[in-house]
């Protein structure tokens, strides 16, 4: 059994670990500044995470994200054995023979994902699982909903990213997506949230860079609305849902690139999927 020990403060983990299900392997997949409003400092965030490793057996093997700095240190200054890391890299012989990994699918699974896999492959390994079932499993991997989930509509791609959002995974996004080729792009986003006193700097540091990748953008939240910049001129949107429909409608053309991040209002996202592929001209 797989089980994600979510967290939203110190000491959450730990509660969860002794008092609900006892780990007996732990898998640490990065250090991010998601809720760092809760946390107060990605230091904290760091002490909640290792709080999983102190819950497992000591000879027991700790899975990690090598490619995180700060999470590669943190580990290293733990003085324990057994200790694995893993790397994006270590994906590229898997991939070279699935049918889609040309697709947008594929390329989101190489760039984006890339790590999450890896962290898989290196627990497969550590359990005995060969090699060609590990890519029969890559194969017919299952796509989160709404989790950098790629849709094809009838006159635009979609990729709908609106479960979650922190700084790290919508940076690393656009830098992705700075190298597709469509005849237009299109951002839907809330911003992020939970940032605390960094909220301003942040969203507005990833407005300036989505602003260099994306030919419109939506920003939904009227709180984050001036961190992002709002300027119909600058061709970064807000309004209210209502106003902002028909505006989607009037910029988005044909073969466009839609991206829905963060937690964009339903009415927004139900627009993309039922109605708007319906009524571009």
């Amino acid at each position: 059994m797989i089980v994600e020990y979510a967290s939203y403060g110190i000491g959450n983990i730990d509660y969860d670990a002794k008092t609900v299900i006892s780990p007996d392997w732990a898998i640490l997949t990065g250090i991010a500044p998601q809720h760092l409003e809760l946390f107060g400092s990605l230091e904290n965030i760091v002490t909640a995470k290792l709080e999983l490793v102190g819950n497992v057996p000591s000879d027991a093997p700790v899975f990690f994200n090598a490619d995180d700095a700060r999470l590669s240190n943190a580990i290293a200054n733990l003085n324990r054995e057994n200790t694995v890391g893993y790397s994006a890299a270590d994906i590229t012989s898997h991939m070279d023979t699935l049918s889609w990994k040309d697709e947008l699918k594929g390329k989101l699974l190489q760039k984006m994902f890339a790590t999450n896999v890896a962290a898989a492959i290196a627990v497969a390994k550590a359990c005995d699982i060969s090699d060609a079932d590990i890519v029969r499993g890559i194969e017919d991997i299952s796509w989160l909903p709404r989790t950098l989930e790629p849709r094809s509509l009838q006159h635009f791609e979609l990729i709908d990213d609106s479960y979650s959002c922190n700084p790290y995974w919508f940076e690393k996004l656009i830098d992705f997506l700075s190298d597709l080729d469509f005849s237009q792009k299109v951002l839907i986003t809330s911003g992020v949230i939970e940032l605390g006193a960094e909220s301003d700097r942040i969203n507005s540091a990833l407005s300036q860079l989505a602003q260099k990748v994306f030919d419109v953008v939506f920003i939904t939240s009227s709180s984050l609305s001036t961190a992002w910049g709002a300027d119909e001129e600058n061709n970064v949107i807000h309004s209210s849902v209502e106003d902002m429909l028909p505006l989607i409608k009037e910029k988005t053309q044909k073969k466009s690139l839609i991206v829905l991040e963060g937690r964009v209002p339903s009415m927004v996202r139900n627009y993309i999927l039922d109605d708007l592929s319906q009524q571009i001209a």
